[in-house]
């Protein structure tokens, strides 16, 4: 739990700051409409990938995707997290949010803060 409650912070941040964010992947690093300090930009995993206490944990980046115990993408996300697995790709998949914004590249932070709020709830 403490971890989601972290990355509802790290995408509070991502939001507040307006850092470069893009669901459609995990990260951009050749796409210059989306880089910024280190040329990537990033989704709701990858932000959570660069987070200093959650690299610190384990959670880390491995062919441009989230990498936790030998495992990537949503499936190292749910164990990082310890949810299960729908919930992480409800957090991490762009279709799950589509029906709200219409494409992947409309997603903002706030949408993926509101689907961390169900999560967290689900795990309370």
């Amino acid at each position: 739990m403490q971890r989601l409650l972290h990355a509802r912070k790290v995408m509070e941040q991502v939001r507040d700051e307006q850092r470069p964010f893009n669901m459609a992947t995990w990260f951009a690093p050749s796409d210059p409409e989306y880089a910024h300090d280190c040329q990537t930009a990033a989704c709701f995993g990858g932000w959570c990938a660069r987070d200093p206490l959650f690299q610190a944990e384990g959670l880390g980046i491995f062919m441009e995707m989230p990498a936790y115990s030998d495992r990537v993408g949503s499936v190292a996300l749910a164990n990082f997290f310890n949810i299960k697995l729908p919930d992480a790709k409800f957090l991490t998949l762009p279709r799950n949010y589509e029906e709200l914004v219409g494409t992947a590249d409309r997603i903002h932070p706030q949408h993926v803060i509101d689907h961390l709020d169900i999560v967290i709830k689900r795990y309370s």
